[in-house]
């Protein structure tokens, strides 16, 4: 096996960082064949049910599709199961899709087994030393990737039939994580706590007001001109002695509160740390010049926050105009609950010749679909996969977005459009994916500490890191799928 050879660009990491969007993804569709002649009775018979997928139909005589899912104390835990109909727009959503799913290919989804992230390592290993075929699917943290190929237990999705990681039910990007033609983990629409760990921003409309800050933020992102710039514009001088103690301290207010999302800025400028090149190379690009910028500008929005003590609260008790969020803490009782009216962003790009913008997930959260070595039924598996993500995709993400997010949490109407916005901007890549935690994704609070701290903390680190990407990329290399 080719082991992977990793580059460092001393030199060419000053060139600036060229990252180019993928074409929009169009889902596929599914046309139903009318027929004129059509007699009377026939025409009175409802009308076949449509898929946005392409699986065909299939009949698997009742078999139970059997789920492990990681069950996370995280805000972003929203189960792939539910058990029942009970009137609520999201949990009826769910349930709709699974029964539709079981009525399609009659099959049954019966409950997932639950346990945690550190159990989950064990019970997989257990199954694929022993040879078991116990679990078409298992839902793991993102964070546990590079674990769970190191344990050896993982298996190839492109192995499996119907699963086609270019319909937009896949996030954006995930086509580029296909390694040696191995893609060991899928995410997407299937999991909504991958959907509830996306990064945006909250920024609070009262004292917005209070503050006489009349910018219209909702019209710079339709303008494009919703830039990290404009942010710091808002932000750098924004303070007040609220309590009058003659410090910076909890209480006072502050124009941004960091909320531990530095990684979802990164991706927001269409910048990156670690780049798998196409000779399966690694390229580290924190030291080119566009992010040695990006990172002092974040270090300069970090420290705006300095003295706000009281981190979880800090932007619902009003103490903050904007501060960075995950999707699902929006619906936080604390957000909910909120006595000022608060409105949703997309991260800022990095400037206005950039053409779109890009958000990343939290990937302790996210729980991303893995395929067992000793799965055996890959009809079934891909079958199910593939339809569940496109009924996904189509019927529970807009309710997610609908019923959650806008009538729980977003209080006007502009927000609900950011949302959709956001979702729709999500991006993937091999450092997000495979880097786990033990690659640059999850150093960065390290990066932003002060003014050049980047700088002086990579460099010192190099070699370090370079021997843990190589030793990544040939554990996935020599992947035995």
């Amino acid at each position: 096996m080719k082991k992977a050879m990793l580059i460092f660009l001393a030199a060419a990491m000053l060139l600036p960082l060229v990252c180019c969007a993928k074409p929009q993804k169009t889902p596929t569709e599914t046309d139903i064949p009318t027929d004129a002649a059509t007699d009377s009775a026939a025409a009175s018979e409802p009308p076949a049910p449509t898929y946005p997928d392409a699986v065909p139909e299939l009949d698997f005589d009742g078999a139970a599709f059997r789920i492990l899912e990681q069950d996370t104390a995280f805000e972003s835990s929203l189960s792939i199961y539910v058990e029942e109909s009970v009137g609520e727009q999201l949990n009826d959503a769910i349930y709709d899709r699974n029964h539709t799913i079981e009525e399609r290919f009659r099959i049954t989804i019966p409950a997932p087994v639950r346990d945690t992230m550190d159990n989950i390592y064990t019970i997989t290993q257990n199954a694929v030393r022993s040879g078991d075929d116990v679990y078409d699917l298992v839902l793991h943290a993102m964070t546990s990737t590079l674990t769970d190929i190191a344990n050896g237990v993982v298996s190839d999705w492109l192995t499996v039939p119907y699963i086609d990681v270019s319909n937009p039910w896949y996030t954006d990007g995930l086509e580029d994580c296909i390694i040696a033609d191995k893609l060991l983990f899928l995410t997407g629409d299937l999991s909504l706590s991958y959907t509830g760990a996306t990064y945006c921003l909250a920024f609070n409309r009262t004292k917005a007001a209070d503050y006489n800050i009349n910018e219209d933020f909702y019209q710079l992102v339709r303008d494009g001109k919703w830039t990290l710039d404009r942010l710091l514009s808002v932000c750098v001088d924004l303070y007040n002695d609220v309590n009058g103690s003659g410090s910076r301290d909890a209480g006072d207010f502050y124009g941004y509160f960091d909320s531990g999302m530095v990684n979802g800025f990164v991706y927001a400028a269409d910048m990156r740390t670690a780049v798998l090149e196409e000779d399966l190379t690694v390229r580290f690009d924190m030291l080119s010049e566009p992010n040695i910028d990006l990172y002092d500008k974040l270090a300069l929005l970090m420290k705006m926050g300095a003295g706000a003590t009281n981190t979880k609260n800090a932007f619902t008790e009003g103490c903050a105009l904007f501060t960075s969020i995950s999707a699902s803490a929006l619906t936080s009782d604390k957000m909910v609950d909120m006595s000022d009216d608060f409105g949703v962003l997309p991260l800022p790009k990095w400037n206005e010749d950039q053409k779109a913008y890009y958000t990343n997930v939290n990937n302790f959260s996210a729980l991303v679909l893995m395929l067992l070595k000793t799965a055996a039924r890959l009809e079934l598996i891909g079958a199910v996969v593939e339809a569940m993500s496109a009924l996904s995709y189509r019927d529970v993400l807009p309710v997610y977005c609908n019923s959650v997010l806008e009538l729980r949490a977003s209080r006007d109407p502009e927000s609900s459009e950011m949302l959709r916005l956001i979702m729709n901007s999500r991006v993937m890549d091999f450092e997000t994916l495979y880097g786990g935690g033990d690659g640059w994704t999850n150093r960065q609070s390290h990066f932003v500490e002060r003014t050049g701290a980047m700088v002086s903390y990579v460099t010192s680190r190099l070699e370090k890191f370079r021997l843990i990407y190589e030793d990544l990329l040939n554990m996935i290399l020599d992947a035995d799928t």
